[in-house]
């Protein structure tokens, strides 16, 4: 089992750090608290206290994407792409454009493959102006911790994110400098392991490198 399996038991965590069991204000602003971590983890999070926003496997999702006349809506928790692949043949990756290029290119034609896309307020235009099915595959805005049984996938793979995120918040309420960089360090370390364990996985310990039969270094 998760070392925090709920929202309610991470709470129960922050109170016992902040050593605050009893106190109906601090209970009040949890929410803020955990609001402000999900914020930080999910986008980011700007000087003094900067912070890289995750993307992690937990994270990942795929979905089947209708267009119709070019255009498809963004799924509703959508953060950023990973693939996006037409698998009708010829099967492709359109190519992604900025907006501003891809009016100018855009192909007006109702029929083809997609060729090239771009995102525009909440949805994925394509050239051309196709009808069909791609695969989305995206990374994910966890759901939000809300209610005491809420839970989601980081919450519980890696449970000291949430505990060391919402910690920045809560000492930041308390006006405790220090502890409030002191989990803010925390969590950068986790953070920071925890993305570079990621791109480790997908790529592998060992790098690829070609060989030239019979040279070797003198």
């Amino acid at each position: 089992m998760a070392l925090f399996a709920t929202l309610s038991d991470l709470k129960d965590a922050i109170r016992d750090e902040c050593e605050r069991r009893t106190h109906a204000r601090f209970d009040a602003a949890l929410p803020r608290f955990i609001a402000g971590a999900e914020q930080r983890m999910w986008h980011g999070a700007w000087p003094p206290l900067a912070s890289e926003r995750l993307r992690l496997r937990e994270m990942e999702t795929t979905t089947a994407l209708t267009v119709t006349d070019g255009e498809a809506e963004l799924p509703e928790d959508y953060l950023e792409g990973i693939s996006l692949k037409w698998e009708v043949d010829p099967r492709t990756a359109p190519r992604y454009e900025a907006p501003d290029v891809f009016h100018v290119n855009r192909y007006r034609f109702p029929t083809g493959y997609p060729v090239r896309y771009t995102i525009e307020a909440g949805k994925l235009l394509f050239s051309p102006q196709i009808t069909g099915e791609l695969k989305l595959l995206y990374y994910a805005e966890p759901a939000p911790l809300v209610e005491e049984t809420d839970t989601n996938a980081v919450l519980e793979k890696h449970p000291m994110l949430y505990f060391h995120a919402a910690l920045i918040e809560a000492y930041r309420w308390l006006r405790n400098n220090d502890k409030m960089q002191e989990h803010f360090g925390n969590y950068t370390a986790l953070a920071s392991g925890l993305l570079h364990s990621d791109r480790r996985a997908r790529q592998g310990a060992n790098q690829l490198a070609m060989r030239i039969p019979n040279w070797r270094v003198r």
